[in-house]
């Protein structure tokens, strides 16, 4: 069976009650969160074996982030104990015209202080077949940085397959380097990207040119040409349609245009379409007097992998794991 390694940083998440505001009322909830943990939690629900690394304190907060994660099936064993502190965020949700807010306390935290050489990815990555990271560890820190390049380095050279959410954070890039620069060759190195427009362009540097289209260089390899149909060019510069998603491959294998959707348009216009349809499906009739089927698929091209989209982001079936 499919072994699944996930790498990145747990906080701890301190929440103001209901829609009150930060200590409106002397209390907080306490829960601990992380966006590669939840991939690994989501997948140990699937049944899926799944490693969780990351670095902890060793401390009782450290202690207790672990026995959160294990107790949901996840192994907890490759998390190594570094540094003086868990990262803490406060969180206050949003009322009517007021949006939320996060605040973060995280500066310092055991993931930050952590280095190449503290994990030993090659017992880590022992009998894993998939390794997840996201954008958010090479923000953290210039250290933590290498490090999750060190990761996906191991585990191409293991000939694991490499997923990279690029889920950029404009507040953490502060320790002196751009996203691109450090992205780039991160993402080079990953077979599956996963990103939005606003990641792509933040994280990658890619840009819109007059035509509408998006280009971005790869830092490794030559990229092709993203097709309408979600196919593969032979360019050596990428693009893909601006209304499209764009996946980075691996080892020079080129730039992908995944189609959103370009029969229906962008997302905006099919949620148009779909509104459209409720409000008059009930009346229009075709010629023989049956009622007009209402859209409620996305069409698209399967790209050689079992998936979907929803709401512009990738949904993986369990079994293309």
């Amino acid at each position: 069976m499919t072994r699944v390694v996930t790498f990145g940083e747990v906080m701890l998440r301190l929440k103001s009650p209901g829609f009150e505001r930060l200590f409106q009322s002397p209390r907080l909830e306490a829960t601990f969160g992380g966006a590669e943990a939840n991939v690994a939690v989501s997948l140990a629900q699937f049944g899926l074996p799944v490693s969780f690394v990351t670095a902890f304190p060793s401390n009782p907060l450290g202690e207790s982030a672990v026995g959160e994660i294990r107790k949901f099936g996840v192994d907890t064993s490759f998390i190594k104990r570094v540094g003086d502190r868990l990262g803490i965020y406060f969180l206050e949700s949003g009322s009517n015209q007021r949006a939320s807010k996060v605040t973060y306390d995280r500066a310092g935290s055991s993931i930050a202080a952590a280095r190449p050489g503290d994990f030993d990815w090659n017992a880590i990555l022992d009998g894993a077949s998939w390794f997840h990271i996201s954008g958010v560890t090479p923000a953290i820190s210039a250290s933590a940085a290498a490090l999750s390049l060190e990761a996906v380095k191991a585990a191409r050279s293991k000939r694991i397959t490499v997923s990279c959410d690029y889920n950029y954070r404009k507040n953490l890039w502060s320790y002196g380097k751009k996203a691109p620069e450090v992205m780039r060759e991160i993402v080079s190195y990953a077979n599956i990207g996963i990103a939005n427009e606003e990641d792509c362009q933040k994280a990658l540097g890619v840009e819109i040119d007059g035509s509408g289209t998006r280009e971005a260089g790869s830092g490794k390899g030559e990229a092709g040409r993203g097709k309408g149909e979600g196919g593969r060019g032979k360019g050596n510069r990428g693009r893909a349609n601006a209304g499209y998603r764009a996946v980075l491959g691996a080892g020079g294998k080129g730039f992908e245009g995944i189609p959103q959707s370009r029969e229906a348009g962008n997302y905006a216009a099919r949620e148009s379409q779909r509104r459209s349809q409720r409000m008059v499906g009930d009346t229009a009739q075709s010629h023989e007097g049956a009622h007009q089927p209402q859209v409620r698929h996305h069409q698209h091209r399967r790209q050689g992998r079992r998936g979907r989209f929803v709401r512009g982001r990738i949904h993986l079936w369990p079994d293309y794991l």
